[in-house]
Protein backbone atom coordinates (compact mmCIF):
# COMPACT_ATOMS: atom_id res chain seq x y z
CA UNK A 1 0.00 0.00 0.00
CA UNK A 2 1.50 3.30 -1.07
CA UNK A 3 0.88 6.40 0.95
CA UNK A 4 0.07 9.59 -0.90
CA UNK A 5 1.12 12.95 0.43
CA UNK A 6 -0.01 16.47 -0.35
CA UNK A 7 1.54 18.07 -3.41
CA UNK A 8 4.03 20.22 -1.49
CA UNK A 9 5.43 17.26 0.41
CA UNK A 10 5.72 15.21 -2.79
CA UNK A 11 7.65 18.03 -4.42
CA UNK A 12 10.48 17.79 -1.86
CA UNK A 13 10.40 14.00 -1.58
CA UNK A 14 13.01 11.91 -3.36
CA UNK A 15 12.00 8.61 -4.89
CA UNK A 16 11.81 5.84 -2.35
CA UNK A 17 12.34 8.12 0.64
CA UNK A 18 9.99 9.34 3.30
CA UNK A 19 8.96 13.01 3.01
CA UNK A 20 11.07 15.56 4.83
CA UNK A 21 9.66 18.81 6.05
CA UNK A 22 12.56 21.22 6.11
CA UNK A 23 10.55 23.91 7.86
CA UNK A 24 9.89 22.12 11.15
CA UNK A 25 13.34 22.24 12.72
CA UNK A 26 14.27 25.87 11.90
CA UNK A 27 10.91 27.16 13.16
CA UNK A 28 11.12 25.12 16.35
CA UNK A 29 14.62 26.51 16.90
CA UNK A 30 13.37 30.05 16.25
CA UNK A 31 10.58 29.59 18.79
CA UNK A 32 13.01 28.13 21.33
CA UNK A 33 15.44 31.06 21.14
CA UNK A 34 12.71 33.67 20.76
CA UNK A 35 13.44 34.92 17.25
CA UNK A 36 10.29 36.24 15.52
CA UNK A 37 8.33 34.20 18.04
CA UNK A 38 4.85 35.24 17.00
CA UNK A 39 5.40 34.38 13.34
CA UNK A 40 7.50 31.30 14.04
CA UNK A 41 4.85 29.78 16.31
CA UNK A 42 2.07 29.82 13.71
CA UNK A 43 3.19 26.86 11.51
CA UNK A 44 3.78 24.54 14.50
CA UNK A 45 0.37 25.63 15.87
CA UNK A 46 -1.30 24.66 12.60
CA UNK A 47 0.64 21.37 12.53
CA UNK A 48 -0.50 20.46 16.04
CA UNK A 49 -4.12 21.33 15.25
CA UNK A 50 -4.00 19.16 12.12
CA UNK A 51 -2.40 16.33 14.11
CA UNK A 52 -5.07 16.54 16.80
CA UNK A 53 -8.23 17.06 14.78
CA UNK A 54 -7.50 15.46 11.40
CA UNK A 55 -4.81 12.81 11.79
CA UNK A 56 -5.97 11.52 15.20
CA UNK A 57 -9.65 12.39 14.81
CA UNK A 58 -10.87 8.84 15.35
CA UNK A 59 -8.25 7.77 17.88
CA UNK A 60 -9.82 9.32 20.94
CA UNK A 61 -8.54 11.62 23.66
CA UNK A 62 -5.39 9.60 24.41
CA UNK A 63 -3.83 10.41 21.03
CA UNK A 64 -5.24 13.94 20.80
CA UNK A 65 -4.14 15.15 24.22
CA UNK A 66 -0.50 16.01 23.48
CA UNK A 67 -1.07 17.80 20.15
CA UNK A 68 -3.81 19.90 21.78
CA UNK A 69 -1.54 20.66 24.72
CA UNK A 70 1.30 21.75 22.42
CA UNK A 71 -1.14 23.79 20.30
CA UNK A 72 -2.21 25.69 23.43
CA UNK A 73 1.42 26.54 24.15
CA UNK A 74 2.05 27.74 20.60
CA UNK A 75 -1.20 29.74 20.65
CA UNK A 76 -0.05 31.42 23.85
CA UNK A 77 3.24 32.37 22.18
CA UNK A 78 1.39 33.79 19.17
CA UNK A 79 -0.49 36.21 21.42
CA UNK A 80 2.14 36.99 24.06
CA UNK A 81 5.50 36.98 22.21
CA UNK A 82 8.78 35.56 23.47
CA UNK A 83 9.26 37.45 26.69
CA UNK A 84 12.17 39.01 28.53
CA UNK A 85 14.88 36.57 27.48
CA UNK A 86 13.95 36.26 23.79
CA UNK A 87 16.34 37.25 21.03
CA UNK A 88 13.76 39.74 19.75
CA UNK A 89 13.79 41.58 23.08
CA UNK A 90 17.58 41.71 23.04
CA UNK A 91 17.56 43.07 19.47
CA UNK A 92 15.01 45.77 20.39
CA UNK A 93 17.13 46.90 23.34
CA UNK A 94 20.24 46.93 21.19
CA UNK A 95 18.63 49.22 18.59
CA UNK A 96 17.91 51.90 21.19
Amino acid sequence: MQTTYPLRVQAIRSKGQKPRLYVSFPLALAVAIGFKTRWSAIPPLVTMLVAAFIVHAGDGWGKQEFPILYACGFLTLVFTDGGRYAVDTWLKKRRR
